[in-house]
C-alpha cells in the first residue's frame, strides 16, 4: 500500500511538471484541465455502472438455470423412480421454448444416463460463456438421481462491447455539458487574470498603464480593485518622479552652465594675468640678462642682477604651475612627442641641478645605464618639467648628503624601450601618513611651508604629468633618512640618428656677431619695455634694428625697408600679431620674411594658431637671449662669430689682454682646469678668488676666470684655462 501510495504521488509530481511546462494559454490549460477531470470521472462512473449491469445479467442468467433445473428435477422425480425414461424425456424437451438452457442431462440414482435433451440452436461461440447446473432429484425426501443442466450467457466482453457506444455517447453528451458550464463559469474569473497580466505586459514593455476592468465581486474582484489602486499610485510616483528628474535635471544643467561659465571665466583670468605677468617679466628678464653679459658691472652689481634674474626665474615657474594645474583640471593639457636623444636631454638636466647642487655643497650623483646614441619620442618639455620637479625638491630638502639621478633600461623592443627614473636624497624625509597628500595640490605641511617655502604645485603637476605619459610616480620615505621617487615610461624609439640642439645652440655670452652681409630685423611690439632690450641686444650683435608699436605701423615699415626677419608680439593694439601676419603672407614681397612670433600667452593652441597663420617659430614669453640667438640663427641660417675669451673678463680688467698678464704654475693650472672640466663652477670661483688674492702678477687672468665662472660660463672658463696651459707650455 505505501508503495502504491508513493509511485501515486510521484506520477502525480510528474504529470504536474508536465503540464506546467506546456506552452499553454491559461485559459486553454484550465479547460484541459477540467476536460480530463470530467472525462476521468465520466468514464469511471458509467464503467462502474455498465460493470455493475453486466454482473447483475449474470447472476440472473445462473438464478434463471438454477430456477429451470429446480423444476426440471422435479418434474422428473417421478419419471425417475418408476423408470419411466419417455416421460422423463417428454418433461426435459419442455426447456425448448428456453433460450437460456441447451441441453439437460437425467442420471438415475446409480450416475447412468436416464434421459437428455438437446436444443437445436448451435453451441455459443466466442462471445458466451457455458453454465451448468446440477441439481439431485429428489423423491420423498430420498435421492433418485441427477439432473444436469447447461445454458449459455453472454461474456462481460461483449457485454462491454455492447454497451460502449451508449456509454461513450452518455459520456460525450456529459462531458460538453460539463465544459460549456464550466467554460461560462470560468470565463469571468480567466478574463480578469488576463486583463491583469495585458496590464503588466504594457507596463513593463513602458506602455502607458490602464486600468483594470472589474468583472466580478469575488476575491478576483478584490485583487483587481488592489490592483488598480497600486497601479494609481505607480503612476503618481512616476509623475513624482519625472517632475523631480526634471527639476534636478533642470539644477544640474544650471550648475554645469554655471560651472562651465566659472571655468572659462578662470581660465580667462588666469590667460589674462598670465599675459600680463609674462609682459613685465619678459622685460625684467632681458634687461637682467643684457647686465649680466654688460663688462661695465662689478661683482657685486653682477650678483644684484643675477638675483633679480633668479627671482623672474622663479617668479616664472610659479606662473607656469598655475597654468598647468588649471589645464590639467580643465582637461586641456596635451603632450607634444618630439624625438629626443636621451644622452643630451640628461647631460643637460644634470647641469643644471648640478649648480643647485654645488650652491648647498651637496654631492650630485648621476647614473644613466641606457643605451648609447638612444633616441626616444617624448614631450621634452614636460619631461624635464617633470624631473626638474623631483630633484629641486631633493635639493631643497636636503641639507647634507647627496641627490642622485639614476635612469635603467628595464626593457627593450625593436619599437620602445621602458626607462625607470629614479630620484634619491639623504634628505628630511617624509611622514609615510603623509605620503598620499604630498600630490595634492597646495598641500605641504606647515613646518615644512615655513622652513623651505613653495606652493605646493610641483608634485601635483608631475604626478598628473606622468599619469599623461601612463604611467605614476611612486614614492617611499623614512623621516630623517631621505625619500626615493621613481616612475617607468614607455617611450617609442626613433630610429633616425638625430643632431643634437646642444651641438647647435650658441649662448648668448659668447656671440659676438656673424658672418655676412647686414641684416635687416623688425621689432613689432606695443610694449617699448619689450623693445628697448631687443634692439640694444641685437644692435651689439650687428644687425640693423627697426621697430613698430603695432601691427598696422609693423606692416608699413615692414613695406618700406623689407627686413630679414620679423619678431612679431602676438597681442597688440589696432592690428594683432595674428593678422598682421597673414597679411604679411599675402603680400608677394614680403612672402620670404622670416616671422618669429613672441606672445606671453604660452599655451599650446596660442604656439599652433601662430604656426597656422604663418609665423616660422614661437617664443613665449619671456624667453632667453640665447633661445633668441638660436631661433634667428636657424632661421637665417647664420654662420655666428663667437667672442674671445679675454674679451668676456671682468670690468676690472677690461682694459687688459690675457697675454699681458702671467698665468699661474703648472700645478695650480691643473686644478683649475680639472675643475672647469668637471664643471664645478663653485669652486673654481673660490679657487680664482684665492689666486687673486694670493699673486698679483696673475690677478689679471684670476679675476677673468672667477667672473666666469660666477656667470657659469662653463665653455668659456675652460678655454681661458686651456689657453694658458698653452701659454705656459
Amino acid at each position: 500500500m505505501q508503495r502504491l501510495h508513493i509511485a501515486s504521488r510521484n506520477w502525480l509530481v510528474r504529470a504536474t511538471r508536465w503540464f506546467g511546462r506546456q506552452h499553454l494559454p491559461l485559459r486553454r490549460k484550465t479547460v484541459l484541465l477540467l476536460a480530463v477531470s470530467l472525462a476521468c470521472g465520466l468514464l469511471a462512473l458509467g464503467s462502474w455502472q455498465v460493470g455493475r449491469q453486466i454482473a447483475e445479467q449474470q447472476l440472473a442468467a445462473r438464478q434463471q438455470m438454477q430456477a429451470l433445473a429446480a423444476v426440471m428435477a422435479e418434474g422428473t422425480a417421478a419419471a425417475l423412480a418408476f423408470g419411466n425414461a419417455a416421460a422423463a424425456g417428454e418433461t426435459l424437451s419442455a426447456l425448448r421454448g428456453q433460450t437460456a438452457a441447451t441441453r439437460a442431462d437425467l442420471y438415475d440414482a446409480r450416475g447412468r444416463l436416464f434421459a437428455s435433451y438437446a436444443a437445436p440452436q448451435p453451441q455459443p461461440g466466442p462471445e458466451g460463456m457455458t453454465l451448468t447446473v446440477s441439481l439431485d432429484v429428489m423423491l420423498d425426501g430420498v435421492r433418485t438421481g441427477e439432473l444436469r443442466l447447461f445454458g449459455v450467457a453472454p461474456t462481460a466482453v461483449s457485454q462491454w462491447q455492447r454497451q460502449s457506444l451508449p456509454l461513450l455517447s452518455a459520456l460525450g453528451a456529459s462531458l460538453a455539458i460539463g465544459l460549456i458550464f464550466a467554460t461560462v463559469l470560468l470565463h469571468a474569473s480567466l478574463s480578469q487574470i488576463e486583463d491583469l497580466a495585458r496590464v503588466a505586459r504594457d507596463i513593463h514593455q513602458g506602455l502607458p498603464p490602464r486600468r483594470v476592468l472589474r468583472r466580478s465581486r469575488d476575491e478576483l474582484g478584490d485583487l483587481v480593485e488592489q490592483f488598480n489602486a497600486m497601479l494609481g499610485q505607480l503612476q503618481l510616483n512616476q509623475t513624482n518622479l519625472e517632475i523631480t528628474v526634471r527639476e534636478r535635471t533642470a539644477e544640474l544643467r544650471a550648475a554645469k552652465e554655471s560651472a562651465e561659465v566659472a571655468n572659462r571665466a578662470k581660465s580667462s583670468f588666469l590667460a589674462n594675468m598670465s599675459h600680463e605677468l609674462r609682459t613685465p617679466l619678459n622685460a625684467i628678464m632681458s634687461y637682467a640678462q643684457l647686465f649680466q653679459i654688460d663688462p661695465r658691472l662689478d661683482r657685486e652689481q653682477l650678483q644684484g642682477v643675477r638675483t633679480i634674474q633668479q627671482s623672474a626665474e622663479h617668479l616664472l615657474l610659479l606662473i607656469n604651475d598655475l597654468l598647468d594645474l588649471s589645464r590639467i583640471e580643465a582637461g586641456r593639457l596635451e603632450l607634444f612627442p618630439e624625438p629626443v636623444m636621451l644622452k643630451t636631454f640628461l647631460s643637460a638636466i644634470t647641469d643644471i641641478i648640478r649648480i643647485r647642487v654645488q650652491e648647498k655643497a651637496l654631492r650630485f650623483r648621476f647614473e644613466d645605464h641606457s643605451s648609447e646614441s638612444t633616441t626616444v619620442s617624448v614631450d621634452s618639455t614636460r619631461l624635464r618639467q617633470i624631473l626638474l620637479n623631483l630633484l629641486s625638491n631633493a635639493v631643497k630638502f636636503t641639507d647634507a648628503g647627496e641627490v642622485a639621478l639614476v635612469i635603467h633600461e628595464t626593457h627593450r623592443s625593436m619599437k620602445e624601450v621602458r626607462l625607470r627614473f629614479e630620484i634619491h636624497d639623504t634628505g628630511i624625509g617624509i611622514d609615510p601618513d603623509k605620503l598620499g597628500a604630498i600630490f595634492r595640490p597646495f598641500e605641504q605641511a606647515a613646518d615644512v611651508q615655513r622652513r623651505f617655502g613653495g606652493t605646493g604645485l610641483g608634485l601635483a603637476i608631475s604626478r598628473q604629468l606622468v599619469a599623461l605619459m601612463g604611467s605614476d610616480i611612486i614614492v617611499s620615505s623614512r623621516i630623517g633618512h631621505g625619500s626615493h621617487f621613481c616612475f617607468e615610461l614607455d617611450l617609442p624609439l626613433e630610429q633616425t640618428a638625430l643632431t643634437t640642439t646642444a651641438a647647435l645652440d650658441r649662448m648668448a655670452q659668447t656671440i659676438a656677431g656673424y658672418r655676412g652681409p647686414p641684416r635687416k630685423l623688425l621689432v613689432i611690439d606695443d610694449t617699448e619695455a619689450n623693445r628697448r632690450p631687443l634692439i640694444t641686444f641685437l644692435s651689439a650683435k650687428g644687425f640693423e634694428m627697426l621697430e613698430a608699436p603695432d601691427g598696422a605701423a609693423g606692416l608699413q615699415v615692414a613695406l618700406e625697408h623689407r627686413p630679414d626677419l620679423i619678431l612679431m608680439d602676438s597681442v597688440m593694439p589696432v592690428m594683432d600679431g595674428f593678422e598682421t601676419t597673414q597679411r604679411i603672407r599675402e603680400m608677394p614681397m614680403l612672402r620670404d620674411v622670416r616671422i618669429i612670433a613672441i606672445s606671453a600667452s604660452a599655451s599650446a593652441s596660442d604656439h599652433q594658431h601662430t604656426l597656422d597663420v604663418g609665423a616660422d617659430a614661437f617664443l613665449p614669453k619671456p624667453f632667453t637671449l640665447t633661445a633668441l640667438i638660436n631661433a634667428i640663427g636657424r632661421l637665417l641660417q647664420l654662420e655666428w662669430l663667437e667672442i674671445d675669451s679675454a674679451q668676456r673678463a671682468s670690468p676690472e680688467d677690461a682694459s687688459g689682454d690675457a697675454a699681458s698678464g702671467e698665468v699661474p704654475d703648472r700645478a695650480r693650472l691643473e686644478v683649475l682646469l680639472r675643475l672647469a672640466e668637471f664643471g664645478n663652477m663653485q669652486d673654481l670661483a673660490a679657487q680664482a678668488a684665492e689666486l687673486a688674492a694670493s699673486s698679483d702678477a696673475c690677478r689679471l687672468f684670476a679675476l677673468r676666470l672667477q667672473r666666469l665662472a660666477e656667470q657659469f660660463q662653463s665653455k668659456a672658463a675652460l678655454q681661458l684655462v686651456r689657453s694658458a696651459m698653452r701659454d705656459d707650455t
